[in-house]
């Protein structure tokens, strides 16, 4: 009985996530029955730089009117400028959360706030990183 309805559950399971695979709308991605997903037939884990990239821009098409998400490369050579964001902050009198996955910036102008959360905690860096 049980074994029989985990088997239903499972089914319902693969169902569902090949119906969002169907549905997203993005080209080559896909789920698989764990959950997991792939992008351009490469699973998420060794997913390039670009295929993120791409993968992030292909996402903002279905966030709500507003809302943006960007991915900025730490290199700059394939992402844009944090100071191109910054630039159009200041010129659309916005604000704009920014969050770096590893290492802060060694340098920081003083107009820009720079949280950094570290186990936990967060701690506010002006001016330098």
């Amino acid at each position: 009985q049980m074994d029989n309805r985990q088997r239903e559950i499972r089914k319902l399971k693969i169902s569902k996530l090949q119906e969002v695979t169907e549905t997203t709308g993005i080209k080559g991605l896909a789920f698989d029955e764990v959950g997991g997903f792939t992008y351009q037939d490469t699973q998420a884990g060794m997913l390039s730089t670009s295929q993120i990239m791409q993968l992030s821009v292909d996402l903002s098409a279905m966030y709500p009117e507003g809302f943006g998400l960007d991915l900025i490369d730490r290199a700059e050579s394939l992402g844009r400028s944090i100071f191109e964001f910054v630039d159009r902050a200041k010129k659309e009198e916005k604000t704009i959360l920014a969050t770096i996955v590893g290492e802060a910036p060694a340098r920081v102008p003083e107009n820009i706030g720079v949280f950094v959360v570290e186990n936990g905690t967060v701690s506010s860096v002006s001016g330098q990183g």
